[in-house]
């Protein structure tokens, strides 16, 4: 009888200093809610050479990480490949792409890929649109050569209606005819001091705006980057960087200006130059 007490005692013991959350753990976990988006199978483009497919899948919008499924016949006797120029989510230029080879006369199952923190000044709470602009290769005698760069694809999901409002921010650079560019600051990691800018299209034409040149505290850097293609009403985020050993060779291990020489053309077989400016950005290192 003592044995079957102690035992009940013990049991009862356990059970109270089990683990259960405190009121503090309980607040400290986040209060979120899953957001998601579904695209249904869909074509996406088709010609005698391939076929594309955006195939049916869920967007788990809390991920860092996104993918969205494609499939991809090849009709041709000859090796394909697919790579995206662009990416949009919501007619916003984001961080993404979408990249595959596929076999002759073959399918393949392949993923795009989207990178939420690659995209900080974009908090989605919803995706309506993906789009894309793809270049459409097939191997030639030697390598690729392409045949076709399609215009904007767009694949829609089961939120059509969702619009992201574009906050501006940082300083207005340029302003023309309904083109802008505003520049959001300098930042540096272990190896690259960068500016980041934000391009905008607020006219109803479709146009590239393209860095040509760059200038960084008097110096022209080997690694600088930075052109986008825009469809109309749409905004993208781009980086201008320059190596820390680049800045080294001016004595420097910061931006303190940059020189932009920015061309805008509109879009189209003509590519016709529509504007032409240079911007100087100054930091206060």
């Amino acid at each position: 009888m003592k044995k079957v007490l102690i035992l009940l005692l013990v049991s009862l013991f356990c059970y109270g200093c089990s683990e259960q959350p405190t009121n503090e753990e309980q607040d400290s976990k986040p209060n979120t809610t899953k957001k998601t988006v579904t695209i249904a199978e869909q074509l996406v483009y088709e010609d005698n050479v391939m076929t594309i497919v955006a195939k049916e899948s869920i967007i788990d919008l809390n991920q860092d990480e996104m993918f969205i499924n494609f499939e991809i016949t090849n009709h041709s006797n000859k090796e394909i490949m697919v790579y995206s120029e662009s990416m949009m989510l919501n007619n916003v230029s984001v961080n993404g792409q979408l990249w595959a080879e596929v076999a002759p006369n073959s399918t393949q199952q392949c993923f795009s890929e989207y990178y939420q923190s690659r995209n900080p000044e974009m908090d989605l709470e919803s995706i309506a649109s993906i789009t894309y602009r793809l270049y459409l290769s097939k191997m030639g005698k030697n390598d690729y050569e392409t045949y076709k760069t399609t215009d904007f694809l767009t694949i829609t999901t089961d939120d059509p209606n969702y619009v992201y409002q574009f906050e501006e921010k940082g300083t207005l650079e340029m302003d023309v005819d309904g083109y802008k560019i505003w520049s959001l600051g300098t930042f540096e990691d272990e190896e690259e001091a960068y500016v980041k800018l934000c391009f905008a299209n607020e006219t109803d034409t479709n146009v590239r705006m393209q860095i040509s040149k760059v200038i960084v505290n008097g110096y022209i850097p080997k690694k600088t980057y930075g052109y986008v293609a825009l469809p109309p009403h749409s905004y993208c985020f781009d980086v201008t960087r320059a190596s820390l050993e680049d800045l080294a060779k001016v004595n420097s291990t910061s931006i303190k200006s940059v020189t932009l020489e920015v061309q805008v053309m509109r879009q189209g077989d003509d590519k016709r130059m529509i504007d032409k400016q240079t911007i100087l950005i100054e930091t206060e290192k």
